[in-house]
């Protein structure tokens, strides 16, 4: 049977092959009464784009990149999720990279990514300096970029993070104010701006409450379980260890709980916890896990709607979004031991 054109659709539709174009295009300027016109058009026939056509004409695709530093990470898989929803339904595909903050793997995913020219890449970079000389490339082909929940330095996109530090500081006061004086971090590497922002957030909730930051309560991990395993085992090894731990990401959590559990210790009577992310089976752990919630497919779905906004022409000077964080108390978080 033979595919329908667009000349067809146009017929159909009542409009011209230009106005077909356009709403295929995703032209704003269509109007919204023909716009519909020819969305009823194209699925009465099932009309299908020669993708490869278009792609030649435009020297565009239909096609979004989310570039991601972990695939495995629970929070990176639902912030896919989020972006894919948005992107699907505005009539894109969505491609999944994965680096594992390697710069040169990532600088390779970009180069491909740019030289298939698609039409827009959301990137959680894998070093926010570094990066950046690769992303001023793509934008200087016309290829919209959003950064995702990393920031990158000079170059002038959108991003899309959480409350790192509100967020941190909610938690750590919390535990201030339940009589714990030794609160511990497992915190993710500096160069990071949401391991940054999670570390100022520890130590401003120190200073509200009149509490020194103690430099041997803070163990920096690369955001891996097999580091902070270690880490956590070392701090609540020590002789004066402390009666509370936060925990800066979910990745951080699986491993300490797996070397509270080598030590013995119990949750929250010997050692209290919050953790930055909610994770499926957070409210499932005996006791439940309080923690830090990120909305982690609204990050990915406001980072999908800007990027939307880049691909169809908007000229409004980048700038970044904050999402909220929530707070959720369980049972992990305890009154310090008497």
């Amino acid at each position: 049977m033979k595919s329908p054109t667009m000349k067809e659709v146009a017929q159909h539709a009542g409009v011209s092959v230009a106005t077909v174009s356009r709403v295929l295009n995703d032209n704003a300027a269509v109007d919204g009464e023909l716009r519909q016109r020819v969305m009823s058009a194209i699925e009465h026939l099932r009309y299908r784009p020669n993708r490869l056509a278009r792609n030649l004409r435009t020297n565009s695709t239909k096609t979004i990149a989310i570039v991601v530093p972990d695939i495995e990470n629970p929070f990176f898989v639902s912030v896919a999720r989020g972006l894919e929803e948005v992107a699907f339904r505005a009539g894109y595909t969505v491609m999944v990279c994965n680096t594992d903050d390697d710069l040169d793997r990532e600088s390779a995913y970009l180069q491909v990514l740019g030289d298939e020219l698609v039409a827009g890449i959301v990137v959680c970079a894998t070093d926010e300096r570094r990066s950046a000389e690769q992303v001023r490339k793509i934008l200087d082909k016309g290829i919209a970029v959003v950064s995702l929940d990393r920031r990158l330095e000079n170059a002038a996109v959108d991003g899309v993070l959480s409350d790192n530090f509100g967020g941190t500081r909610t938690a750590v006061s919390y535990l201030i104010e339940q009589g714990h004086r030794r609160v511990g971090l497992i915190a993710g590497p500096a160069k990071y701006a949401p391991a940054r922002e999670r570390r100022m957030g520890y130590e401003q909730a120190l200073i509200d409450h009149g509490l020194p930051i103690n430099p041997e309560l803070i163990k920096v991990t690369n955001f891996k379980s097999s580091e902070a395993e270690a880490a956590t085992e070392e701090l609540l090894s020590s002789a004066d260890r402390p009666t509370a731990l936060f925990l800066s990401s979910g990745n951080v959590a699986i491993g300490s709980l797996r070397a509270i559990r080598h030590l013995g210790l119990g949750i929250p009577s010997d050692i209290s916890l919050i953790i930055f992310d909610d994770l499926d089976w957070a409210a499932a752990y005996n006791p439940p896990l309080t923690v830090v919630a990120q909305n982690t497919r609204q990050l990915g779905g406001l980072a999908g709607d800007l990027l939307l906004q880049r691909i169809r022409g908007s000229s409004e000077p980048p700038h970044e979004r904050h999402l909220p964080t929530q707070f959720v108390v369980r049972g992990s978080a305890g009154r310090a031991p008497q």
